[in-house]
């Protein structure tokens, strides 16, 4: 997927795994999990960026919502995905892609992965933030049925900009260039033979301690 970044829903040591760490490990090559063994453990809730090896996206943000072999909480994920937002900032980025975090091993339900997840989209891109577009990459029509659902909720109790509109692709546009998409669509990694260099300023940063929420 052409966007500068990418989220991997990660254990807090960064070891990639299987599902969507999985995809990224087998797409991505080895310099990412070499990247993620250079950080180590991370805080549970907390995130990471790595670049994104052979992937078309620049980076990797690894989403901290559980241990591994846990089990993602409510909070983890709200303050995982609010770290991914914040490392994309930080790094200039102005787009990135989220998986539904949580959902498959760690057991979350998808209903509230899709509430939470999207009211802190919808929070960060109402602050300062050089994201201009958040994608949700969504496994398959039941994982889009619940995001599209919990979109709908929050516009009927006004937590979303009058002005948001959805058009029949399924992309949101708070405002006149931020937008969040919920389009389902597969991960996509197969390396850009037009590419020959990736940035790779920040690479394998993390913070130690949850940001402060947008003013």
């Amino acid at each position: 997927m052409d966007v500068d970044a990418i989220v991997n829903a990660a254990n807090n040591d960064l070891q990639l795994g299987g599902g969507v760490a999985g995809a990224i490990r087998r797409k991505g090559g080895a310099a990412i999990q070499q990247e993620c063994d250079a950080i180590g453990s991370i805080p549970i809730g907390s995130a990471a960026v790595t670049t994104g090896g052979n992937l078309k996206a620049r980076h990797v943000i690894h989403a901290a919502s559980m241990s591994l072999g846990g089990r993602t909480t409510a909070e983890t994920l709200r303050r995982s995905t609010l770290y991914s937002l914040h490392l994309a900032a930080e790094h200039g980025l102005r787009s990135i892609a989220f998986p539904a975090v949580g959902t498959g091993i760690a057991g979350f339900p998808l209903d509230e992965c899709a509430e939470i997840m999207l009211h802190e989209a919808v929070a960060h891109l109402a602050g300062k933030t050089s994201i201009e577009k958040i994608f949700f990459v969504l496994f398959d029509e039941a994982a889009k049925k619940e995001f599209n659902a919990a979109w709908r909720e929050m516009r009927a109790r006004g937590e979303v900009d009058a002005k948001a509109t959805q058009t029949a692709s399924g992309k949101i546009i708070p405002g006149r260039d931020k937008s969040i998409s919920g389009d389902p669509m597969p991960l996509r990694g197969q390396p850009d033979p037009h590419e020959t260099s990736r940035t790779k300023s920040g690479a394998g940063k993390t913070r130690q301690s949850p940001p402060g929420r947008n003013k």
